[in-house]
């Protein structure tokens, strides 16, 4: 019996969205913004000027989490942010996909980089951190299904596996060294 095809468990066009933890560690991290608020009605000095501000960072927040997409055509893929800015490249234009990660003033922290034959071309750069392992690992394996003349580096053919960059080290040997990594880094 033949093993299942890529084509038969995936059907194009995909849109990968964030995920739900990224919304979750969005709105913990937005409790900073609302404690001014919270000390002063606590205080009983009712002042408009905190909770706005504190509404507004509360939905600019979710508003940039929301905006991001990943979308996969049959004929390339397009890499949204904020709703309105948009990157295509298609599949036969990819040369060379990697992963980088460390901090760069312009850049996100974990990004995918794929970079085109052409020099007309700039090269598309994802930040991958708002999605799921999941959704990554489909995007690799439509990525290697789709563009098969690509060169791919090691930490993308891990992603494949749900391995995800880290910047403390391989993911593999954190999680066989502890049963806490292992909880923490299961699959979403």
């Amino acid at each position: 019996m033949a093993g299942k095809n890529l084509t038969d468990e995936i059907t194009l066009p995909l849109v990968i969205r964030p995920d739900l933890f990224t919304y979750f560690l969005g709105g913990a991290l937005l409790f900073i913004f609302w404690l001014p608020m919270i000390v002063s009605i606590a205080l009983g000095h009712w002042d408009w000027r905190p909770f706005a501000l504190s509404f507004g960072l509360t939905g600019l927040m979710f508003v940039v989490i929301h905006g991001c997409r990943i979308k996969i055509s049959k004929e390339g893929l397009t890499y949204t942010r904020l709703f309105f800015w948009s990157r295509f490249l298609s599949f036969d234009q990819m040369k060379e996909l990697k992963i980088e990660s460390g901090i760069n003033r312009n850049k996100p922290t974990f990004r995918l980089v794929l970079t085109p034959h052409t020099q007309t071309h700039d090269s598309l750069t994802i930040n991958i951190k708002p999605f799921s392992r999941k959704g990554l690992s489909i995007l690799m394996k439509v990525l290697f299904w789709k563009a098969p003349t690509a060169l791919f580096d090691k930490r993308c053919e891990q992603m494949k596996e749900r391995f995800m960059p880290s910047l403390f080290g391989d993911e593999n040997e954190m999680r066989s060294r502890s049963k806490i990594l292992n909880f923490f880094l299961k699959e979403r």
